[in-house]
């Protein structure tokens, strides 16, 4: 017998219906073990009260946060480590490569990997770097990654702009010319300052002050990237292919004096990226 057309549709209906049902617990299961950044571990969210969560966490261990020193709570059941300000959830640590971000970065992953896709980061100290934007940072073991940490993502803010370099105008919303006043102003008081060379650690930028304006921009670290595709962690063959053969040079540092540009190389990458006024 032919099956009508009513009957067709809905063994299509059901159909689709199974496949949903095997599909949501699927994806329900997945979801436990996902690591969003700036927004939690699977069920734990950021800014949470922890609570909240005392059925699923079970019984919770005090110890010392290795990147903040503060005292944080683990808990052995889920194998996260929380750390909570006034009850709230505002840090959550992964040791377990169970648990693993939506492009598949997890505990035992490449550092190379990790820059690949998230771009260049944030150094705080060695094998320690952060994403700020992104609400994660990584602990790095001879080259894989030891420990995952969701934070509350970080605001743009106006002098990190767009995060384009474009040679001898600006770093972002950072201008050569604008006053050093605005600088401080958004960012606040420099981590470190010697012979108007103004350190912002935490935003992996150095201004070079001078007559109250901003003279130099140097970007060591975060997201920052030429309007030709160069960033911090971009190979020294790339650089000289885009901005060609003739330039100056000292030690590791090579300068497009008329372009306002020059790079600092190490291992044959660059590492800090300086945007000066061009040179006529």
């Amino acid at each position: 017998m032919i099956p009508s057309k009513r009957s067709a549709v809905l063994s299509a209906a059901v159909l689709a219906l199974l496949i949903l049902a095997v599909s949501i617990p699927a994806r329900c299961a997945d979801d436990q073990w996902t690591i969003r950044g700036g927004k939690g571990v699977g069920k734990f969210l950021i800014g949470q009260d922890i609570s909240v969560y005392r059925k699923e966490l079970g019984p919770l261990e005090a110890r010392p946060s290795a990147r903040t020193g503060k005292t944080a709570f683990y808990s052995k059941k889920v194998d996260l480590m929380f750390l909570t300000r006034k009850g709230l959830i505002e840090g959550i640590t992964v040791f377990s490569p169970l648990y693993h971000t939506p492009r598949g970065l997890k505990v035992g992953s490449p550092s190379s990997l990790v820059r690949s896709y998230c771009g260049a980061w944030l150094e705080l100290r060695p094998e320690n770097v952060v994403y700020r934007r992104l609400g994660i940072a990584f602990t790095f073991d001879h080259g894989r990654v030891a420990q995952i940490y969701v934070v509350e993502a970080e605001a743009k803010d106006a002098l990190h702009g767009d995060g384009f370099i474009v040679c001898g105008v600006r770093a972002g919303g950072i201008k050569i010319g604008m006053p050093y006043a605005s600088v401080k102003s958004a960012w606040g008081e420099p981590e470190e300052e010697s012979g108007g060379l103004c350190t912002f650690k935490n935003k992996g930028v150095m201004v070079m002050a001078k007559d109250g304006k901003v003279a130099g921009i140097m970007v060591y670290a975060g997201d920052y990237e030429t309007m030709e595709g160069v960033r911090v962690g971009t190979p020294k063959s790339k650089v000289l292919n885009i901005y060609g053969a003739k330039y100056a040079s000292s030690g590791d540092t090579i300068e497009y004096a008329k372009k306002g540009v020059g790079f600092v190389m190490g291992e044959e990458k660059v590492v800090q990226i300086m945007v000066t006024a061009p040179q006529k």
